[in-house]
């Protein structure tokens, strides 16, 4: 009985001191590191201490409160919830660590993680040592507290000023040009592209309507590979505001928003940054929106705990954005319609709540912010759209597929594969979803249209930073071999009164966005800046390198222009198949070799005899039994072939209700074993039970195919 009495009352300390050491260090140490996600959730200073407080203190508190209470009614009970305490912490540090590692499947994980967490409850009962040493763990939560505040750049987020004092109060005309600013996220210019080198105005129609009566400049370089280092220099034109750490109006107080403070409106959607200061974009506010704050924490928990198909089946995703990953709080900028994120928030059923929003996802987001923005004369309208960016989730008409977490193709730790097939796969997801952010450019014009303001507009569409699509490499990593990629951005610039289009050969930076805005609008930039107007062609300097930020370069950097020109064709050259076929988005998974199936009924081509001896499965095609049309459909189809013997090359043909939608290039996985994925379609499917057939495809020697199916039950 003394044993379980001085167990239970040093419980507390030993629970805390597994939490702290299991689970908090590792979820503070990327927190601490991603201080975008502190900056999106208004985590400044103190409130980000309460943050960290918080994290330590809160789970381990609230099961130390049970046990005690329990423990003035039974001690028995008690000790026995604190092993079930001791043993849950336990498992939830041992899920961690085997998330890492990525070795086991998702089952397995899950019995392996709660096996660990059984054996070292079962060791704390047994072993004083065990005992003893968590008694004193708990000190080194101070330690972990003062790394995670002072080693790591969340302490840039002390520094607490919202750079009013650089408001310029720009004289201007009372005629004042309205300004429309639209940035995308990780849009590489060659992906615009068809296969004569001019923008698809097949797949793309609305860049290409942009492109003529606006000015298109191909040859731009992004300032940094990631938004957090480029975007607060595309509105400060200054290169070296990309060595801060940052993007707040803290750290950049000359910039846009502050320089039209007083003389423009200003709306700024910025889901990632708060560049445009709290007097001036007032729908930033101080306001920590607890319950955002609180979800997307969980969200985080959740994705660093669960095997990641589970956690992508349940959770919403956390790449792509930094904060209101469920979607509960609304774009709310000036001028926004504020009703539906009220509605929300009053929905009573959380079930539903989470089911919708985390449908709604960032689709539902940004269509909100393009119908409710109110863009007129005198108006400053700022919108970071953060797409094409991973993750991949979207059909070019913006319904949602069931998607991974990462792209397809892409390893943990973000690498490509080396093969190049699935490489082909993730850039033919980046593409479809490319054809919707085509569709939300087209909503913006149309906007702009019927707020008849169009014509007398300065419009800016641009991408913050490009990403790479080569096997074995990182694709955000600004290596020799895929720099270009990484840094290459369209940038069109549409002048007030502009009808007609050209494209320019002018070396352009996003440095140079800025000085263009000052000369467009006839006012002076009160600080010294990096770029040069691209108005006036014959006073451009001509750069023969692009003025950059290279993460772990000290100070600015340059990348020739040679180097991106050099990039763009090699971009261009990879997947010229995917350039080159007249297929639409929707349909990118095509052979030339096979162009007779696609599209064709099953029933009209030659089926022969199938094939029994191969193993085929199929992940997770439980999926096409039930389908939701109002939600996300299933989208991929996904799985692996073991083939009777060896074979040079895998054709599938995938039939989905009774029709060859497309063609998969396996590719070898090691074992005898192959892969293969494509995605279906969003126009073929249809409210409850589809019917999925996998064929293989052998050419004949009068040049047709023949089909031969596999058995989907292995």
């Amino acid at each position: 009985m003394a044993h379980t009495e001085q167990n239970v009352k040093f419980g507390a300390v030993h629970i805390f001191g597994i939490w702290a050491l299991a689970i908090a260090a590792p979820i503070l140490d990327v927190l601490s590191n991603n201080i975008e996600f502190a900056v999106a959730h208004n985590l400044n200073g103190f409130a980000y201490i309460i943050y960290i407080l918080t994290l330590l203190f809160a789970a381990p508190a609230a099961a130390s409160l049970a046990i005690y209470a329990i423990n003035t009614f039974s001690q028995t009970w008690a000790y026995r919830l604190l092993l079930f305490a001791v043993g849950l912490f336990g498992a939830f540090g041992a899920s961690l660590f085997l998330n890492k590692i990525a070795l086991l499947p998702s089952v397995l994980q899950l019995v392996a993680a709660t096996m660990i967490g059984g054996g070292f409850a079962a060791l704390y009962h047994r072993k004083s040592e065990i005992r003893a040493f968590l008694t004193f763990v708990p000190i080194a939560s101070v330690a972990i507290v003062l790394w995670s505040l002072v080693a790591t750049p969340a302490r840039t987020l002390f520094v607490d000023y919202d750079g009013t004092d650089n408001a310029q109060n720009t004289e201007l005309s009372a005629d004042k040009i309205p300004i429309v600013y639209l940035i995308f996220d990780e849009l590489n210019t060659t992906s615009l592209y068809d296969q004569t080198g001019a923008i698809d105005a097949e797949r793309f129609p609305n860049f290409a309507l942009l492109a003529e009566n606006s000015t298109f400049y191909p040859w731009t370089a992004a300032v940094a590979p990631g938004t957090v280092k480029s975007l607060p220099s595309m509105v400060t034109g200054v290169v070296a505001a990309a060595e801060k750490t940052v993007p707040t109006s803290t750290y950049f107080p000359e910039n846009l928003f502050t320089w039209l403070n007083g003389v423009y409106e200003v709306s700024a959607y910025e889901p990632v940054t708060q560049l445009c200061p709290k007097n001036v974009c007032r729908e930033h506010g101080d306001q920590i929106r607890v319950s955002v704050l609180a979800m997307d924490t969980l969200a985080i928990f959740g994705h660093s705990l669960l095997p990641p198909k589970i956690a992508e089946s349940f959770l919403p995703s956390i790449t792509g954005n930094w904060s209101n990953y469920w979607g509960l709080e609304r774009a709310q900028m000036l001028g926004f319609d504020r009703h539906e994120a009220k509605e929300i928030e009053e929905w009573s059923d959380i079930a539903d709540r989470i089911r919708n929003v985390r449908d709604a996802g960032r689709a539902g987001e940004f269509e909100r912010v393009v119908a409710t923005m109110t863009p007129g004369s005198g108006r400053l309208t700022f919108l970071h759209f953060t797409l094409p960016h991973r993750p991949y989730e979207f059909y070019p008409s913006g319904s949602r597929y069931m998607s991974r977490t990462e792209a397809i193709g892409l390893l943990p730790g973000g690498v490509w594969e080396q093969d190049i097939q699935p490489v082909k796969d993730g850039y033919r997801q980046y593409m479809m979803q490319l054809g919707y952010v085509d569709r939300l450019l087209g909503k913006v014009i149309e906007k702009l249209r019927k707020e008849k303001i169009y014509d007398k507009a300065l419009l800016i569409v641009t991408a913050d930073h490009g990403t790479a699509f080569i096997p074995g490499e990182k694709a955000r990593v600004a290596t020799d071999n895929q720099i270009g990629n990484l840094f290459n951005v369209p940038l069109f610039i549409k002048l007030p009164g502009q009808v007609d289009g050209r494209i320019s050969q002018l070396p352009a930076s996003s440095v140079d966005i800025m000085p263009t805005i000052a000369d467009v609008i006839d006012a002076r930039l009160s600080w010294e800046v990096d770029g040069q107007s691209l108005i006036d062609e014959s006073d451009f300097t001509t750069r023969t390198h692009y003025p950059v930020f290279l993460p772990g370069a000290k100070g600015k950097s340059t990348m020739s222009v040679e180097t991106l020109h050099a990039h763009h064709k090699r971009s261009r050259d990879a997947f010229d198949s995917i350039i080159n076929s007249n297929a639409p988005l929707d349909r990118l998974w095509t052979d030339e070799r096979f162009a007779e199936l696609q599209g064709k009924p099953i029933e009209t081509l030659d089926v022969g005899p199938p094939i029994e001896q191969w193993d085929l499965r199929v992940l997770r095609s439980e999926r096409w039994d039930n389908v939701n049309l109002a939600g996300r459909v299933p989208g991929p189809v996904e799985g692996t072939i073991t083939p009777d013997s060896e074979r040079a090359a895998i054709d599938l043909a995938i039939g989905f209700n009774g029709e060859i939608v497309a063609i998969a290039n396996a590719y070898p996985k090691g074992d005898g074993d192959w892969s293969f994925l494509t995605i279906v379609p969003r126009d073929m499917y249809r409210r409850g039970r589809n019917e999925l057939r996998v064929f293989v495809v052998e050419s004949s020697q009068s040049g047709g195919s023949t089909l031969h199916e596999l058995s989907l039950d292995g």
